[in-house]
């Protein structure tokens, strides 16, 4: 065998391994997808989980595919999860629409969406604690605006934050996550 059909075999077995790892992650996790009033949505958890329900936000320029990391590490820790694509983004068809200089602009429509997500998920999942929201970049000011108004919400994660809404004491149960290189 010469040095390059070696090379060739060794780069398939390691191509073949990584996407066996990269799949194993979602094995034994429901995974759905449907939408909600024209929202895609995402749910994962494992068959018969009755944690709480976590809502799971995109930045811009993103998609829940792109948050599906966390939505199955959340899924395989018992929690269900619905991951949804903004207006504007992803496999949502509606256009992202407002004014987005203006918090009553496009802010307020993805607020209202994200609220719909979550009524949606609490009917669905029969859920009657509180709705954790996880979120990234630009999603962060919304579910941190989104918690501060809606008396449903509980935990939020907010990765890479920017909000000028958080204040010393609201919202009350937040954990922000930021990074370098990111």
């Amino acid at each position: 065998m010469t040095w390059r059909a070696l090379l060739a075999v060794v780069a398939a077995v390691a191509a073949c391994l990584a996407l066996w790892q990269l799949e194993g992650q979602r094995r034994g996790v429901d995974i759905a997808s449907f939408t909600v009033s024209d929202t895609p949505i995402t749910r994962m958890a494992m068959p018969g989980a009755d944690g709480p329900v976590v809502v799971v936000a995109h930045g811009f320029a993103g998609s829940r595919q792109m948050m599906q990391a966390y939505g199955l590490d959340l899924a395989r820790a018992g929690y269900r999860v619905w991951a949804f694509d903004f207006e504007g983004h992803g496999r949502n068809r509606v256009p992202m629409s407002g004014d987005v200089n203006r918090i009553d602009g496009t802010t307020r429509l993805l607020i209202a969406q994200t609220g719909r997500v979550v009524t949606a998920a609490v009917a669905q999942e029969g859920f009657s604690g509180k709705v954790a929201l996880l979120g990234h970049s630009m999603a962060t000011d919304i579910i941190i605006r989104t918690a501060l108004e809606d008396a449903r919400i509980g935990p939020v994660v907010a990765i890479s934050a920017f909000s000028q809404a958080v204040t010393a004491t609201d919202p009350d149960n937040l954990l922000l996550i930021t990074g370098a290189w990111e």
